[in-house]
């Protein structure tokens, strides 16, 4: 949905983007983010060897994939649980911020 539109109407901050990004995010599939806030992808499907990933009970398949993710490249994850809304951050394969709703 973002490709073909200019950097400066693809930032995370720009009031114009916020609703779409809303209606992508209750679909399955990663936000790309660059590092300067730019929207590059959504609905992507990023697969990688989770069998490293130790997380605590409770938490599904979003934070697993997050936590695989955060921990074989130097990104940064967010994850909203489906149940409750409770909020995530991943880096390097493990939660390190919880935000309770």
């Amino acid at each position: 949905p973002f490709q073909g539109h200019l950097e400066t109407e693809r930032q995370i901050t720009d009031a114009g983007i916020q609703g779409t990004i809303k209606e992508f995010a209750q679909l399955d599939g990663a936000f790309l983010i660059t590092g300067s806030g730019v929207v590059e992808a959504a609905g992507r499907c990023i697969t990688v060897d989770m069998s490293q990933v130790n997380l605590p009970g409770g938490m599904g398949s979003r934070h697993l994939s997050v936590a695989g993710i955060t921990r074989v490249t130097t990104s940064i994850g967010v994850v909203v649980s489906q149940s409750g809304g409770q909020i995530s951050i991943f880096r390097n394969g493990k939660i390190v911020y919880i935000i309770r709703s």
